[in-house]
């Protein structure tokens, strides 16, 4: 690359990348139409590529427009965190995208709220959602991939700061007039019921087996899956059951077609943290956003579905 490259230019690159359009990528750079396809001209000279394409709907990467994306988001990335730590934020016009990695647990529980919150105290800031993948959680935090974990995890290295955000418990989910529904849910019934376990790794065990174990009991798994939402439709359209976090269940019982019950004994309880890298805690955006994390998650009480009697009552005549 010329000593000379002009680094502006990588801004209408990530423009362009993130639009696959030169109109839409002017308006986000706030630049007229030709300055950006004068840039991309440049762009093509200096990589000795076309980069992008034109199609009829706006643009398309080259393969090795995809190559280079990914070192010119990293290294726009690390000028963002650099320039970051040393500003102050305003939340009131602040452009700025967070990257956090999640489980869809928080897309349908603090997803909704945090982005109304977001859209009263920072409209313009933006947020990317990625499932954590196992295995890479804390290097994607080193590496600056992720801003932020939401996630249950266990005490993390020295190197990761944490925060916790919510104490979760488990309630049985099943669907409305299941034929089991108003049955005492002691241990021996529960273990009957056929069961849809969630799991991130495929492995049917979890530790309400051991329990069930303990007490000579076994339960049949007819489904694992790593997506709370198609456990919850499965549910609704069969006679399987599982055990859901409680403000997850509260929601799907609220759209109909699910009833939630407590189980048979006081299942463990499980716990939510936010995880990020230290060399955050000096970025005042995302301290800022980490306390408005926090407060969301404060405002998102515990959910006590209602007693087998309350579900099954049938009204008195007149």
């Amino acid at each position: 690359m010329d000593k000379k490259f002009d680094l502006n230019l990588l801004n209408t690159f990530d423009a362009l990348w993130r639009e696959r359009n030169v109109t839409r990528a002017a308006r986000r750079l706030n630049v007229t139409q030709p300055a950006v396809s004068n840039a991309l001209s440049r762009l093509r000279e200096t990589f000795g590529d076309e980069l992008f394409i034109r199609t009829p709907s706006g643009v398309d990467p080259t393969e090795r427009c995809s190559e280079i994306a990914i070192d010119v988001r990293e290294a726009l990335r690390h000028v963002e965190r650099t320039l970051a730590s040393h500003d102050s934020f305003d939340p009131t016009v602040s452009e700025r995208t967070f990257r956090i990695g999640a489980m869809d647990y928080f897309d349908h529980v603090v997803l909704p709220p945090l982005m109304e919150d977001l859209r009263k105290k920072a409209p313009r800031v933006d947020l990317r959602i990625s499932p954590v993948k196992l295995g890479e959680t804390y290097d994607a935090l080193d590496s600056g991939d992720l801003d932020f974990l939401f996630f249950s995890g266990t005490e993390p290295p020295k190197r990761i700061n944490f925060s916790p955000m919510l104490e979760e418990k488990f309630v049985l989910i099943m669907r409305a007039n299941h034929p089991k529904m108003c049955q005492e849910m002691t241990l021996d019934a529960y273990a009957d019921l056929t069961h849809i376990v969630f799991s991130t790794r495929g492995d049917s065990h979890t530790r309400i087996d051991d329990l069930l174990a303990e007490n000579g009991l076994r339960r049949r798994v007819a489904l694992t899956s790593s997506h709370h939402t198609s456990i919850a439709e499965t549910v609704r359209d069969t006679d399987m059951v599982a055990l859901s976090p409680s403000r997850l269940a509260h929601r799907y019982v609220h759209r109909g077609g699910l009833i939630a019950v407590q189980p048979p004994v006081e299942f463990p309880h499980f716990h939510l943290r936010l995880y990020w890298s230290r060399r955050l805690n000096s970025d005042p955006g995302a301290m800022w956003l980490r306390n408005i994390l926090g407060d969301v998650c404060k405002n998102s009480p515990v959910y006590v579905p209602p007693t087998k009697d309350d579900i099954c009552a049938i009204p008195t005549a007149q």
